[in-house]
């Protein structure tokens, strides 16, 4: 949020927008769960990554689970690619704006 708030004022009012709504975006995709591992089909995902899958990828000496998590979770987070080229984009057009060569110059 504060890269936002720094790269933000030197963006257009619609840039803005459309930046805190890439970041909502991927926020929402980062914080979805995923189902259970002993019901993959589930309708209401329950496992978070914080702390559950976090919890099983650090106990679990289960392979089959450990691939499952592995998995959903990629599978799941890579959805973010849709929005990630537009962030940086708009971030390094914001950060150029306020006399920086990118986005990492200004935070």
């Amino acid at each position: 949020m504060k890269m936002i708030q720094t790269v933000g004022i030197n963006l257009t009012e619609s840039d803005q927008i459309l930046l805190s709504t890439l970041v909502n975006n991927m926020t929402a995709i980062y914080q979805n769960s995923i189902c259970p591992y002993s019901e993959p089909n589930c309708t209401n995902p329950s496992w978070a990554l914080d702390p559950d899958l976090y919890n099983r990828l650090a106990m679990s000496r289960d392979y089959d689970e450990l691939q499952y998590i592995w998995t959903a979770w990629r599978d799941n987070s890579a959805k973010i690619a849709l929005y990630y080229p537009q962030f940086v984009n708009l971030s390094n057009k914001g950060a150029r704006q306020g006399m920086c060569d990118s986005i990492q110059d200004s935070l």
